[in-house]
């Protein structure tokens, strides 16, 4: 099993081709793979008064993932999108994923995920080719 998680954590076009061969060319005009490192997941402290990181490596490590989902979307359709595929990884291949706001953390802390974790970035545009609000902080 853990060389079924590695030969997909090492070739996301196949992860992807494999979760949604559907939809393969819009994820590719919609998907950029990258290194990350902090995460920050709203659900988990919803009225807890409990600060949660804007480090996505470090909130990767707390919730035990191998894969997060940034999206950033207008409408809501790469955050649907992304939160699917999150539930659907561990099913497919057994990796833990989770979805995450780009808003929601730092850019300066996707450098710092780990080599053996990675990070999908699904990004959706509105208008003219306008990018999200939610993705406004990365754009420069």
């Amino acid at each position: 099993m853990a060389s079924l998680q590695s030969k997909y954590l090492r070739d996301p076009a196949r992860l992807l081709a494999k979760a949604a061969p559907a939809i393969l060319l819009d994820a590719t005009a919609l998907v950029a793979v990258a290194l990350a490192s902090a995460a920050y997941d709203k659900d988990a402290v919803a009225g807890s008064g409990h600060r949660v990181t804007r480090n996505i490596a470090q909130r990767l490590a707390e919730l035990k993932k191998d894969i997060v989902l940034f999206w950033g979307s207008q409408s809501g359709t790469a955050e649907s999108f992304a939160k699917r595929l999150a539930r659907n990884l561990p099913q497919l291949f057994n990796l833990t994923a989770m979805s995450a706001d780009l808003s929601d953390f730092d850019p300066e802390a996707i450098a710092l995920i780990p080599s053996s974790k990675r990070a999908i970035f699904i990004l959706a545009t509105y208008g003219e080719g306008d990018r999200s609000d939610n993705a406004a902080q990365f754009w420069d």
